[in-house]
């Protein structure tokens, strides 16, 4: 459960920690054979590949996090990106931010 202050405190990281979408970036690496190597693509518990829907690029902070949280990320052309497995609902309901803004506040 995430309180009305700390749903405040997952905007702000999503406001200043999350910068653009990085689709057309990932798409033009992909497309050029570039050799992209995710890190926690692999789900071991799933025993499969997660399937990303969208790319962001974000600041370093938030690239440390969401390692730690076991999302896709990878650093391309210096750029901090994660790679996003979900799609179709808002960043603030997404289960790796609010796991992250819920360690920052315990």
């Amino acid at each position: 459960m995430i309180t009305v202050n700390d749903k405040e405190f997952l905007k702000n990281i999503i406001n200043k920690e999350i910068y653009t979408l990085g689709n057309e970036l990932m798409d033009d690496a992909i497309q050029s054979d570039y050799i992209l190597e995710m890190n926690n693509l692999y789900d071991e518990k799933e025993d499969e590949y997660k399937e990303i829907f969208q790319y962001f690029i974000i600041s370093d902070w938030l690239y440390e996090k969401l390692n730690q949280e076991k999302e896709p990320t990878i650093i391309y052309k210096g750029l901090n990106i994660w790679g996003r497995c979900g799609c179709g609902y808002s960043l603030e309901d997404e289960s790796c931010l609010i796991n992250i803004v819920n360690k920052i506040v315990k």
